[in-house]
C-alpha cells in the first residue's frame, strides 16, 4: 500500500482572507494538482480523488473558496460581499502561490469541477499551469436544463436566495439541505450568469469580467469531460461556454456515457464520488501523465 501524508493548512490571501485547505503528499511526487471546487461544494467532497492522485505520484491540494464551508470569516456571512471573481483572482492565485512556493520544482496542474474549471479564464496566472482537467464545466444556463430541474433552479434563485438574504443577510442553503451556505453576493452573481445562454460572456454580464478575461490568451492543454446524464452541463451548455475559449495547446472534449462504462449514472457530481471514481479517475491521471 502506498503511504500518503495529509496536512490541514491555512493559506492567507493578499487581502488577509484565510482559506482552509488540505494537502495530500505523495511519497514520490512528479507533479502538483490544485483541485478547484464547484460552487458551494465543501473541499472534503474531493478527498478521495485527491488521495488517488497522491497515491499515483501527484501532491494534491483541496481548499474552500472564501465564504464557503471552513473558509467562512469569523464574523460570519451576514452582509459579506465576497464574489466569484474573488475566487479566481485571489483564492486560486493564493493557493497556486503556496503550492509553487512549497514545491517549486514540480509542474502545477489544475483539476476543475464546474465553476472550478470555468474560472481558469479569469485566473491571472494561467501561464504557470501546465495543463487543466475540467469536469462538468459549461455554461450554467438554466434554459438548457430538463424541465423539472429547471423549475428547481428557478425556485432556488428566485425564492430561496432572496428570502434567506432578507432574513439572514446571506444565502442560508444548508438550512434547506441544498449545499453549503454562500455570501448573497456570490449567489446573485451566479444567478445573473446562469440566466444567460453565454453565461459570463453574455453582453449583459461581460463588463464584470472584461478586465480579467484570458479566454483568448490561454496556452495550456485542456481536457473537458462531460457526461450524458448531467442535468446542468448538458452538451448544449458545454458548447455555449467553450465556443468563447481557445488555447494555443488545444482543448479536447470527451463525453461519458454511463451505461457504456457499466455505471447507472454519473451526473454533475459523480466523477468525484468514491464509489464510482475508480472507473473514472484514470481519465484525469492519464491526462496529467501525458502532459508532464
Amino acid at each position: 500500500m502506498v503511504l500518503i501524508k495529509e496536512e490541514e493548512i491555512k493559506i492567507t490571501c493578499e487581502d488577509g482572507v484565510q482559506l482552509s485547505a488540505i494537502l495530500f503528499l505523495a511519497s514520490e511526487a512528479k507533479g502538483m494538482v490544485q483541485i478547484n471546487s464547484a460552487t458551494a461544494v465543501p473541499k472534503e467532497f474531493y478527498k478521495s480523488f485527491a488521495k488517488y492522485l497522491a497515491k499515483n505520484g501527484y501532491h494534491s491540494i483541496i481548499f474552500d473558496y472564501r465564504g464557503v464551508n471552513s473558509s467562512i470569516p469569523e464574523n460570519g456571512l451576514k452582509n459579506c460581499n465576497f464574489s466569484i471573481l474573488d475566487w479566481a483572482t485571489k483564492d486560486m492565485v493564493s493557493v497556486k502561490v503556496y503550492s509553487n512556493g512549497r514545491f517549486p520544482e514540480l509542474p502545477l496542474f489544475f483539476a476543475g469541477h464546474s465553476v472550478g474549471g470555468q474560472l481558469l479564464v479569469l485566473f491571472p496566472q494561467h501561464e504557470q499551469v501546465k495543463a487543466m482537467f475540467a469536469f462538468a464545466t459549461s455554461s450554467g444556463f438554466w434554459g438548457n436544463m430538463p424541465f423539472l430541474y429547471r423549475m428547481q433552479t428557478l425556485f432556488f434563485f428566485y425564492f430561496v436566495h432572496p428570502i434567506t438574504r432578507l432574513l439572514f443577510g446571506f444565502s442560508k442553503l444548508k438550512w434547506f439541505g441544498l449545499m453549503e451556505d454562500l455570501p448573497s453576493t456570490v449567489t446573485q452573481q451566479w444567478k445573473e450568469w446562469c440566466s444567460k445562454p453565454d453565461y459570463f460572456f453574455a453582453p449583459e454580464n461581460y463588463p464584470t469580467i472584461r478586465e480579467y478575461d484570458q479566454s483568448k490568451n490561454l496556452n495550456l492543454p485542456i481536457l473537458v469531460v462531460s457526461t450524458q446524464d448531467d442535468r446542468i452541463s448538458s452538451l448544449k451548455n458545454v458548447e455555449l461556454l467553450w465556443k468563447h475559449i481557445s488555447s494555443k495547446k488545444g482543448i479536447q472534449f470527451q463525453e461519458l456515457k454511463p451505461m457504456e462504462i457499466g455505471l447507472k449514472e454519473i451526473g454533475h457530481f459523480g466523477f468525484f464520488r468514491k464509489n464510482i471514481g475508480h472507473k473514472l479517475w484514470p481519465i484525469a491521471l492519464n491526462f496529467f501523465n501525458d502532459n508532464l
